[in-house]
Order: structure tokens, then C-alpha cells, then sequence
């Protein structure tokens, strides 16, 4: 799953891997949480690639925001399916946390990242509620590296965005694809316990326990 990810890269690294027409307004954030406005990517009414804002979690009549959405969940529930058909996002991020199971039953936070930090975008979707816009991240069984931490990670969307972001994608086969585990290489280590209380957002955050 993913509860916590940061977005602390540059304006300028964000808007040249999207190839934004305009440089986004970005403050580092090193501890986003449910529930929080965050940095999306989707295609504006002139097919170009645009950054706006969403709030993380889609409400639910019982219990929390929904935060994550399982793939096959997605492809299978009627509800899910059509948001992934025709309203598809990327979450801008540059790292995730994830907390591994101890034997004695606690758990340490690890970050996960791409080698050197850069950003990247997390496979959405997003839809309209009554207080506005909000999206949901998509997850999937997690690769045999990030298995070690976790049983499941975040969908990483692959460049060109527009293949995930343009057009409906009905086909159950066509939409997997597009929902496999990220394959390539990432670098992850422990971290503070602290990030688990969000008013936490400092850069030490992200250093190696």
C-alpha cells in the first residue's frame, strides 16, 4: 500500500519530466498524508500534460478515506472500473514510505526511492466528490525487492504518461499492463520513526536510520 510519500524535487526536475507548459508552484514536502491536497498530473482540454491540485482519498460512508485502490479491485468492481476507463491520473511524487513487519511485532519505516530521487508518478485515478476533486493511488502486488518490505506497492506509471493518461482503456488485458509492478531499480533503508506522525515534514525525514 502507500499511506505516506514525499514530492521534495524541484520545480523545474517536476515540469521537465512531464514537460509541463508551465513551472509548477511546488513547496518540498517530505510526510503527505491522507486526506491532504496533493500534486496531480493529468491531460488538459488541449491534450497537454498539467499539473493540479486533488485531495488524496476518496470519502467512504464508513471507516477512512479510501487512499489506495487494489488493481484487480479496479478492473473488476463496476464502480472502480469506469474511473479507471476514462478518469486516469499520475500522483507526483519522489519517494514513498513503507513499514516492514518486525518479528516482535513492531514495524520500521523504510524509504523507497529512485536511484538518484528524480520524480515520477504514481498510476491514479480520481473523481468528483462533494468537497471537490480527489484522486486514489493504485496498487499492486509489490516486486520481488520491495516484497522484502511489503506484500504490496504503488502502480508506477511508465513514460509516455499520455499512454496511461489519453483515451478509454476497457480492455481487462490492455489495463493490466498498464498495472504491473514497477521493474526497474529502486533504492530503499530505513528511516525515523517520526515520520509516522504527519506534522512531521523535515528533510531528515529521508535520511538513513
Amino acid at each position: 500500500m502507500c499511506g505516506r510519500y514525499t514530492l521534495r524535487s524541484k520545480a523545474r526536475a517536476v515540469a521537465k519530466h512531464f514537460e509541463l507548459d508551465e513551472l509548477p508552484d511546488l513547496e518540498p514536502r517530505y510526510n503527505i498524508a491522507p486526506t491532504q491536497d496533493v500534486a496531480v498530473v493529468a491531460l488538459n482540454r488541449e491534450g497537454r500534460l498539467a499539473l493540479g491540485t486533488m485531495r488524496w482519498g476518496f470519502p467512504r460512508k464508513r471507516g477512512g478515506p479510501q487512499i489506495n485502490l487494489r488493481d484487480d479491485t479496479a478492473i473488476e468492481a463496476p464502480r472502480f472500473r469506469n474511473l479507471l476507463s476514462r478518469r486516469r491520473c499520475l500522483v507526483v511524487a519522489d519517494g514513498w514510505y513503507e513499514w516492514k513487519q518486525q518479528p516482535g511485532g513492531s514495524k520500521v519505516p523504510h524509504y523507497i526511492q529512485m536511484p538518484g530521487g528524480g520524480p515520477f508518478g504514481f498510476a491514479g485515478v480520481w473523481n468528483r466528490t462533494p468537497d471537490g476533486l480527489a484522486c486514489t493511488i493504485l496498487t499492486c502486488a509489490a516486486s520481488e525487492a520491495i516484497a522484502a518490505i511489503h506484500d504490496r506497492m504503488p502502480v508506477i506509471a511508465r513514460p509516455p504518461y499520455e499512454q496511461w493518461l489519453d483515451g478509454p482503456l476497457q480492455d481487462p488485458d490492455a489495463l493490466a499492463e498498464h498495472l504491473e509492478a514497477y521493474s526497474g531499480e529502486l533504492e530503499f533503508f530505513p528511516v525515523s520513526s517520526r515520520v509516522g506522525n504527519y506534522r512531521n515534514d523535515d528533510s531528515s525525514l529521508i535520511e538513513p536510520a
